[in-house]
């Protein structure tokens, strides 16, 4: 029988004790193969993202923080128009 999965909710910027009720939050789980992930989840529970897997919780934490730094200042590219 697998192991259950472990889920740890880590809130979206600020104090983690003052959550903003809209915010989205982060989940880390562990996949069946026992690599660790991050979902990233809307107020109203849809996943919007799912990463990478990651070999230590560590480096799944590493990897929410290089989102949450770098997708305030993400440009959005269209690659669908150049398929046209």
């Amino acid at each position: 029988m697998p192991a259950p999965r472990r889920r740890l909710t880590v809130p979206l910027g600020g104090d983690p004790r003052k959550v903003n009720p809209m915010a989205g939050k982060f989940e880390i789980y562990t996949d069946d193969s026992g690599s660790h992930r991050f979902r990233l989840k809307a107020s109203d529970g849809r996943v919007l993202i799912v990463g990478d897997a990651y070999d230590s919780r560590d480096q799944c934490l590493k990897g929410i923080e290089t989102i949450r730094k770098l997708a305030p200042y993400a440009q959005v590219k269209d690659v669908a128009a150049a398929d046209a």
